[in-house]
C-alpha cells in the first residue's frame, strides 16, 4: 500500500508517529517531554477513547490533553504578586483590587 505523505502528519492519521506529536506540542509552546508522555500514554491505551472506541483524530485528544496540562501548571510569579494585591486592598478596603 503506497504511503499518502500530503495527509501525513495530519490528526486524522492514527497512531500517528512520535515525530509528528512532537512537533504538534513543541508548536502550541509545550515540552518535548510532554510530547513523549501523551505518546507514551496512547500507545498504552491502544489508541482507543475512554470509551473504548478507536480515536478518529489523535490532535483532538492532544488539545484535550494540552488544556489539562495547562490548567495543571502552577501561578506565575505575577500572578501570584496579583492574587498578593487584591487580598491586600481586601483586607485593609474590604473590597479587592479595582485598578484592573
Amino acid at each position: 500500500m503506497k504511503k499518502d505523505f500530503k495527509t501525513d502528519g495530519f490528526g486524522r492519521n492514527v497512531p500517528p508517529s512520535l515525530s509528528h506529536v512532537t512537533i504538534y506540542f513543541i508548536q502550541r509552546g509545550l515540552s518535548e517531554d510532554t510530547a513523549k508522555k501523551f505518546f507514551l500514554y496512547q500507545q498504552t491505551c491502544q489508541w482507543l477513547n475512554d470509551r473504548g472506541f478507536p480515536i478518529k483524530n489523535w490532535k483532538v485528544v492532544a488539545n484535550d490533553w494540552i488544556y489539562k496540562h495547562e490548567q495543571e501548571k502552577p501561578p506565575t510569579i505575577s500572578a501570584k504578586i496579583k492574587i498578593e494585591i487584591d487580598r491586600f486592598f481586601e483586607q485593609k478596603y474590604g473590597e479587592s483590587n479595582k485598578y484592573n
